[in-house]
Parts: C-alpha cells; sequence; structure tokens
C-alpha cells in the first residue's frame, strides 16, 4: 500500500470492519484469534469466495508471507481434499492474509509503535468528535 496509490476494494472491505485498535490486537494476538468480524466460517467464506484471486496474489506479493503461503499449498496439496481439508486451508489463508494485512496498515499508520493504549485513546477521540458533530454539540454547549 502506498500513500499514492488508490486503495483496493479487498483492503478497503477490511479499512470498514476493523477499527485501528482491532487491527492493533490482530497485530498482537494474530487474526485467527482477533478478527471479530470474520469469526464464523460464513463470513470468511463469503470474503474469500468475493476476493479469492486477490488474496492470493496479496500473499505471492509479500516477502514477509509468500513461504508461509507456499507452505500452506504445499500442505494442502498432501491432503485428502475433504471438505474438512478445503474448509481448513482456506481459513488459514484468509488468516495469513488477515494477518499480512494487518501488518502492512500497522506501518502505514504506525500501530506497531504505538501501545494499545495510545491507539485506544485515538479510536476514543475520533468517535466522541464524530459524535458531537452528529449532535451538534460544541465544546462548552449546543450549538
Amino acid at each position: 500500500m502506498t500513500n499514492h496509490a488508490p486503495i483496493d476494494q479487498p483492503i478497503l472491505e477490511i479499512l470498514n470492519s476493523y477499527n485501528p485498535l482491532e487491527v492493533k490486537d490482530i497485530l498482537i494476538s494474530g487474526a485467527r484469534r482477533k478478527a471479530t468480524n470474520h469469526k464464523t466460517w460464513d463470513n470468511v467464506l463469503a470474503y474469500y469466495q468475493e476476493y479469492d484471486s486477490y488474496i492470493h496474489h496479496y500473499l505471492l506479493d509479500s516477502p514477509d508471507a509468500w513461504n508461509h503461503y507456499a507452505i500452506m499449498q504445499k500442505a494442502y496439496t498432501m491432503t485428502d481434499h475433504t471438505p474438512d481439508d478445503q474448509k481448513e486451508y482456506i481459513k488459514d489463508v484468509f488468516y495469513l492474509y488477515l494477518d499480512v494485512l494487518a501488518s502492512d496498515i500497522g506501518h502505514k499508520w504506525n500501530l506497531h509503535n504505538q501501545t494499545r493504549q495510545q491507539i485506544e485513546d485515538d479510536v476514543l477521540a475520533i468517535e466522541l468528535k464524530i459524535r458531537k458533530e452528529s449532535l451538534g454539540v460544541i465544546d462548552g454547549g449546543k450549538s
């Protein structure tokens, strides 16, 4: 992700699903544990079906993930290709993709260098500002 390139739709969908604090949680504990908006198989599968080609290319283009991705591919190739094997493979690929994407977002938003508390304070400040604007409140009283 560069500052000048438009944001691809699959990334935009993730950005709309997770705030910076949730991205930090994914960075700390991993997508499999902290991807709260993609916990169910139906949510993972829906995203994967829509963006499977994008996910695979994103992982292949990632210097940090392509080796892990290749190992996943090889492991799946060695299975019996049962429905459960395919389901686990798709979940593994999706969560690896989300981990890599969260890391990329973390670099772009400087989340790696901030504490969870600093990010939480920033998110709360933004939410407060949005709520004030939606209610027409100014500091010191109503507008």
